[in-house]
């Protein structure tokens, strides 16, 4: 098979996307336009006249090419317009060019494997919620503790923001969660505020956020939207807001509104257990996405980086 290396400005982005669009793999975040924001100089592994298609998105440090998986990307990996194939899949990983020292990625949950050579797999877990039936037979399988705590919420006099600020998202989960994820720099959050505008851009964002009387913002989240998933990406959430039930009541008048619209929800994670049994209150599946991992570094580099 005739698998083509090709740098930043030789892709056609428009038979890229055309094939995102036509993929059994497609998600947003494989868009030309989304991956020219996480990662600006991203290269691709090419089958045929976009067949299949593979993005590298990569760094240099110490002189040294490597793969990494870009944030507010949780899955990348091979998208073809042809069955997912095994074969294939490996193939293209074959192909990845030996400039690349060291290689940390994740595929997408379609993505079939067998062993690739000289790769690590580790296995990480989202959670798909099918949104398919009415709503009243997927609340049906929630759990009892998101029940209370949706009675809770509802008690509580939530008012829902219009149109609500993604810096105001971003302001409020910095003062909160933010403060325990020291990879999330300044640069972190402008590159989710440029992700949020090429999104508005293409219509494949929406944000939502409630607040209690007392606060700014109580409670919020972006949704990635295509006409077949619904991707969990980013929220931000509140003390006063947790204890009262607002991620539950957001989330749940979400799946409210997209019942029976034949939609997969993507909770987007989680390897925490505490935030996995969340997602699975809601009645959702779990669904393993691998990191690969190749590490070629020259010793001395090697050792430097352990």
């Amino acid at each position: 098979m005739n698998i083509k290396h090709l740098q930043h400005q030789e892709i056609d982005k428009n038979k890229w996307d055309a094939c995102i669009a036509q993929s059994v793999q497609k998600i947003i975040y494989a868009y030309s336009w989304y991956l020219d924001v996480v990662s600006p100089n991203w290269e691709a592994l090419i089958l045929g006249d976009y067949e299949a298609v593979f993005p590298l998105c990569w760094k240099k440090k110490f002189g040294l090419h490597y793969l990494y998986q870009p944030a507010f990307t949780q899955q990348l990996g091979i998208f073809s317009k042809l069955a997912d194939n095994q074969a294939l899949n490996n193939l293209f990983l074959e192909a990845i060019p030996l400039k690349f020292k060291l290689i940390e990625i994740n595929i997408n949950t379609t993505n079939q494997i067998t062993s690739p050579k000289n790769f690590q797999e580790i296995k990480n877990i989202t959670h798909h919620l099918d949104l398919s039936n009415p709503y009243e037979a997927i609340s049906e399988k929630y759990a009892e503790n998101l029940h209370r705590n949706l009675i809770k919420a509802q008690k509580s006099r939530f008012e829902f923001i219009k149109n609500p600020n993604v810096d105001d998202l971003i302001e409020l989960f910095r003062a909160h969660k933010g403060k325990e994820i020291s990879t999330l720099s300044n640069d972190s959050y402008q590159k989710f505020r440029s992700i949020s505008a090429i999104c508005q851009q293409k219509e494949k964002i929406k944000i939502y956020a409630i607040r209690l009387p007392d606060e700014k913002i109580s409670a919020g989240m972006c949704i990635l939207e295509d006409d077949q998933h619904s991707i969990f990406l980013f929220s931000a959430l509140s003390e006063k807001g947790k204890k009262t039930g607002a991620m539950p009541l957001l989330i749940d008048t979400y799946i409210k509104q997209h019942a029976e619209k034949g939609i997969l929800f993507d909770f987007e994670g989680s390897n925490d257990k505490n935030i996995a049994r969340f997602y699975r209150g809601f009645g959702s599946k779990e669904y393993v996405y691998l990191h690969l991992k190749k590490n070629k570094l020259p010793f001395y580099i090697r050792w430097f980086k352990n």
